[in-house]
């Protein structure tokens, strides 16, 4: 699959996870997903922004917390934060050996599979794509 083909199947299942009254929202370079729920901003400096500070994994703090959820076929899951407008999706075949032969039970791995992507993202900050639901299509 390509790089293309890959950011057009993030878009698809987002749009299905974003569904009821769609804020606007970007994906980033390593696919987390920030929304931006405000009208009338930049929507690209307010994610980054919002990634920028609530992005970094500080252990021993919220910042470290995740939470996982299996969505629609088991090879996908959501990992949200602590921030409500943050999250990643996993894919199973993302996750190396250390998950075991049933990685489809061990959240932990999701999860910090999904935090790591959260990370990097907060490092480079690289916006890949834009949803923007605020600006009227005419």
């Amino acid at each position: 699959m390509t790089k293309k083909e890959e950011l057009e199947n993030l878009v698809k299942i987002w749009r299905v996870q974003i569904k009821d009254n769609p804020p606007s929202w970007v994906i980033f370079e390593h696919g987390t997903c920030v929304i931006v729920k405000e009208a009338n901003v930049d929507i690209k400096t307010q994610a980054k922004e919002i990634l920028k500070k609530w992005g970094p994994v500080v252990p021993g703090t919220d910042l470290g917390d995740f939470s996982v959820a299996d969505i629609d076929d088991e090879q996908l899951w959501l990992v949200t934060y602590t921030h409500p407008d943050i999250a990643n999706i996993v894919n199973l075949t993302e996750l190396s050996d250390e998950a075991g032969e049933n990685p489809i039970g061990n959240t932990a791995i999701i999860g910090i599979t999904g935090r790591n992507k959260r990370q990097e993202d907060a490092k480079t900050l690289n916006i890949i794509y834009i949803e923007d639901n605020f600006t009227s299509k005419e």
